[in-house]
């Protein structure tokens, strides 16, 4: 039998086995974001709800230190709402033994675990909140977002702008554990080469990339992610190059052929206030240079640069870029020292702790 210690904290989440990412097309940022957490011992034991969207044969099975729930899909809308609704309650009894249960977002995934859990078990039920758009219909999960969180015993926010609060929250923008971060040297090129990267839509600013690229022809731009995207938009421009959604080790190696990483979420956008794009991190790990439509708070100690939301003042920003010294551009290639001080797993650790110990 399992001592206390053993008991004492559990992770729900929707993670997937990487190897599957990209054959169900799932968002492999968050698939990330959770196995470093899992795989640096920041929990006891994993649980993970899989969608119905996302089965696989696989899945039937444990491992990567995590318990997977998960059933077939169907074209039944009914039948997959049923599926999810079964697996949350098989979930919620299994997980209800432990004395401190952590949840990644609350999603349709999970949201009725979460219920069980808070409320008809009376568990220590904790959120990692990464992701909200708000919602006006009482039909739509969001709206019930704020209340939810609200009811948490402690909740770590990914982004201090949220407006979300909870009576025991931290903030923590990120996490990169000390064995990714690398110490590439930088070398300036004669020209560089930028990478957009990570879900393609409006919000992240896909527009914003390809309408900046069309005005810098001696650029390249290589875009890869998950999402629709019409070639059209940049046909006749060689300098833009799509490669789809890459397996991620396939995706690693772009590091070695990119120079400048862009991040150009849409402040206009009300997901983007309670976002931290996990993204920046991942390229400051690798010693790329950044560029930010936002100007995070979350990282203050950080050295990147900032740009409105306008692709005449980016494509103005980037002739600058290329035009500065290797000596001045050092600086924003390097923010090793400050990703150690600020993500690691042991700062994580830390946070989960002081959450734990609050008597709310």
């Amino acid at each position: 039998m399992k001592n206390e210690m053993q008991l004492s904290r559990l992770f729900i989440c929707s993670v997937l086995p990487n190897s599957l990412i990209k054959q169900v097309k799932s968002p492999q940022a968050s698939n990330n974001f959770c196995f470093d957490l899992i795989n640096n011992d920041c929990f006891n034991e994993v649980f993970s709800i899989v969608p119905p969207s996302y089965f696989h044969d696989e899945l039937k099975k444990t491992y990567d230190n995590v318990k997977y729930f998960s059933y077939r899909r169907s074209s039944s809308r009914i039948f997959g709402f049923v599926v999810v609704f079964f697996l949350n309650i098989k979930c919620a009894i299994n997980a209800r033994k432990y004395k401190n249960i952590w949840f990644y977002n609350i999603l349709n995934s999970n949201f009725f675990c979460y219920i069980l859990l808070r409320f008809f078990f009376r568990k220590k039920v904790y959120v990692i909140f990464a992701d909200y758009t708000p919602s006006t219909s009482l039909f739509t999960l969001n709206y019930y977002i704020p209340f939810l969180l609200k009811k948490a015993c402690g909740m770590v926010s990914l982004s201090s702008r949220t407006l979300l609060n909870n009576k025991n929250i931290q903030y923590l923008a990120g996490i990169l554990p000390l064995s990714k971060i690398t110490n590439r040297h930088f070398e300036k090129k004669e020209r560089f080469t930028f990478l957009f990267s990570g879900v393609l839509g409006d919000h992240t600013g896909l527009k914003l990339a390809i309408e900046t690229f069309k005005l810098l022809p001696e650029f390249t731009l290589i875009i890869s992610g998950i999402g629709s995207i019409d070639d059209a938009q940049f046909l006749g421009y060689k300098n833009i190059k799509y490669l789809g959604y890459l397996l991620y080790s396939d995706y690693l190696k772009l590091y070695d052929k990119v120079d400048v990483c862009l991040s150009l979420r849409d402040p206009n956008y009300a997901e983007n206030a309670n976002n931290f794009p996990s993204k920046i991190v991942e390229y400051f790990s690798q010693n790329k240079i950044v560029i930010s439509t936002i100007d995070y708070p979350e990282l203050r100690n950080f050295n990147y640069f900032k740009c409105e939301y306008n692709a005449h003042l980016l494509s103005d920003l980037i002739v600058v870029i290329q035009n500065m010294s290797e000596h001045e551009l050092v600086k924003y290639a390097n923010n090793n020292r400050s990703l150690a001080d600020e993500f690691s797993e042991k700062k994580w650790k830390d946070i989960f702790n002081l959450i734990e110990r609050k008597i709310v």
